[in-house]
């Protein structure tokens, strides 16, 4: 277990590796340098190896298209596999993005209930064979 903090989000690593973030600070906008930010305190919260991620933006406001580019770039290298929590409305809004996701190499799913999103990401939560 442990936990970290970005100003966009708050982290918590569970007992079976599974990282848990939080989108917060809603007023503040989705910029690269703040996205960059809490991707980079993920990475060390992993201990600098890819891990598995349920990453919760509901209630998020929409980030700057750089701002995703900036988060699909960087999702290969961080994570092993990763659920999307998103508002209903949020994932109609995201444009291209559930595309772009859709192409990379690894599990990424999009999810509206946690639960889903937990009964789904569970079984790759695995600990990567050190």
């Amino acid at each position: 277990m442990g936990t970290a903090e970005a100003e966009l989000i708050i982290l918590t690593r569970e007992d079976d590796g599974l990282i848990v973030g939080r989108e917060r600070n809603f007023d503040v906008p989705r910029t690269v340098d703040r996205v960059a930010e809490a991707v980079d305190v993920t990475w060390k919260l992993a201990g600098r190896r890819p891990c598995v991620a349920i990453w919760d933006m509901r209630g998020s406001p929409r980030p700057r298209p750089e701002s995703w580019e900036l988060f699909i770039r960087r999702i290969p290298g961080i994570f092993r596999a990763l659920a999307i929590i998103v508002d209903e409305d949020a994932k109609r809004a995201l444009g291209a993005f559930p595309m772009a996701i859709d192409s990379l190499l690894i599990p990424v799913r999009m999810f509206v209930d946690e639960d889903e999103a937990r009964n789904w990401i569970a079984p790759l939560a695995k600990p990567d064979p050190a």
